[in-house]
């Protein structure tokens, strides 16, 4: 594990956010500085929505981020969970998001593993598929797709966000051999072979 994520409350605006929180060691924090590269690339584009990092100071922005209807509108944002703002503290690397509800791990536990229903799954794989095809734009592997890492933002509409790019590195720097949680490893990787965007989609159809 890379860290630790803590529900805080931010006081000056008066809202709980996310905030991950990086192991102080070396070999962490230079991981901690690859996720933060893949979270920027991953924010939105479009004008209409503000890139939270660079505008950390002004709150009603931040705000905007927090409010529910914000971070339920993940269109902007491809299902995948926005950074609004990272700081370090006493040499631990922090990023802080939106608060969402319980991984799709915990629903299943939830519902004592019974099958979902077709109509949740559809969506899922749709979500799911749709940050993926982002990413391979981005030339990003996420490399740990797995149930605890897809949040449930809304269980009335399946709403789904793909989280945790401790792991990800970019297509050109796919070399690492121990990657993936073990049920979800895609089989190029338990052969040691060379891998790319496809080792994300096997993960997902692992999921469904």
């Amino acid at each position: 594990s890379f860290g630790q994520v803590y529900r805080c409350r931010d006081h000056k605006l008066g809202v709980d956010v996310a905030v991950k929180v990086i192991k102080n060691l070396p070999i962490f924090n230079d991981q901690a500085v690859k996720e933060l590269f893949a979270l920027k690339k991953l924010l939105p584009a479009d004008p209409d929505v503000p890139d939270l990092v660079t505008t950390a100071n002004d709150f009603s922005k931040k705000q905007q981020a927090y409010s529910p209807k914000s971070a339920a509108d993940t269109r902007h944002h491809h299902f995948m969970l926005q950074l609004v703002d990272s700081f370090e503290f006493r040499a631990h690397k922090c990023f802080v998001f939106p608060v969402f509800g319980k991984n799709l791990y915990e629903h299943m536990r939830d519902r004592d593993f019974a099958a979902l229903p077709m109509s949740f799954v559809k969506s899922t794989a749709r979500q799911l598929l749709s940050a993926l095809i982002h990413l391979k734009s981005l030339n990003i592997l996420h490399c740990d797709i797995k149930p605890e890492n897809v949040l449930i933002r809304d269980e009335a509409s399946a709403g789904v966000v793909l989280i945790d790019f401790g792991s990800s590195c970019l297509s050109s720097e796919a070399t690492f051999t121990y990657i993936q949680s073990r049920f979800y490893r895609s089989p190029e990787v338990l052969l040691g072979l060379p891998y790319g965007f496809d080792i994300d989609l096997w993960s997902v159809a692992a999921i469904l």
